[in-house]
C-alpha cells in the first residue's frame, strides 16, 4: 500500500511540475493560478495543499528537485576529481542547465514577480554552495573569505551574467564562457594550509 501512495505521489509530483513548467512558459509567475494549474493537471485542488502550501512552495520544489539531480550527477562524474575539476564540472553542469531553461528564465526575468521568483532561487541554492564550500575547505582548500560570503559573491555574479546574457540574447553554455567563470572560480579556491576560512563552523 506504501508503495502504490508513492507512487501515486510521484506522479501527482510529475504531473504538477511539467504543468507548472509550461505555464510558466505561457505566462507571468503572478498569473498563474492553482485553480488552472490544477485543473491542467487533472488533480485536485484539495491534493495541491496537502503537498504544496502555495505556488511559491511548488517551484521551491522544483528548483531542489533540479539541484539534487545535479548534484547526483556530479558526485558520480567527479568523484575522485580534484577541487579544480569539481568546481569546473560545477560550472560547465550549471550553464548547460541554465541554457536549457533559457525559455523559462526569460519568462521568469520579465515577470513582475522576477524578485521573488529571484529570492526563491537563492533560498534553494546558496545553502547548498555554502556547503559545497565548507567540504572543499575540509579537504584541505584554503579560502579566501567565509563561506557565506563567497557563496553570495559568486550567485550574485552567476545571476548578473545570466541576467546580461538573457539581455543580449546570447549563448550562455558557450566553451569560452565555461573557461572564464572556472578560471575565475578555481584560481579563488586553491589547495593550501587551512586558514581562518577553512575551518569548518563550531
Amino acid at each position: 500500500m506504501e508503495e502504490k501512495l508513492d507512487i501515486r505521489i510521484q506522479r501527482t509530483y510529475a504531473a504538477l511540475t511539467e504543468t507548472f513548467l509550461q505555464m510558466m512558459r505561457e505566462m507571468p509567475f503572478e498569473d498563474i493560478r492553482i485553480s488552472e494549474l490544477c485543473e491542467r493537471s487533472m488533480i485536485r485542488k484539495s491534493t495541491f495543499y496537502k503537498h504544496f502550501g502555495d505556488k511559491s512552495e511548488l517551484l521551491a520544489f522544483l528548483i531542489r528537485q533540479e539541484l539534487e539531480r545535479n548534484n547526483a550527477r556530479l558526485e558520480k562524474e567527479a568523484a575522485n576529481a580534484t577541487p579544480d575539476e569539481r568546481c569546473r564540472r560545477l560550472i560547465g553542469m550549471t550553464l548547460d542547465l541554465i541554457e536549457e531553461n533559457r525559455e523559462l528564465l526569460e519568462s521568469a526575468a520579465e515577470s513582475e514577480s522576477s524578485s521573488r521568483i529571484l529570492e526563491l532561487v537563492a533560498e534553494q541554492i546558496l545553502p547548498d554552495l555554502q556547503r559545497r564550500l565548507r567540504e572543499e575547505a575540509r579537504t584541505g582548500t584554503a579560502l579566501p573569505a567565509a563561506p557565506e560570503v563567497l557563496a553570495s559573491f559568486y550567485f550574485g555574479g552567476l545571476v548578473e551574467t545570466v541576467r546580461r546574457s538573457l539581455k543580449k540574447g546570447s549563448c550562455l553554455n558557450t566553451p569560452a564562457l565555461k573557461e572564464q567563470l572556472s578560471t575565475l572560480v578555481c584560481r579563488s579556491l586553491r589547495p593550501g594550509a587551512a586558514d581562518r576560512f577553512s575551518r569548518p563552523p563550531v
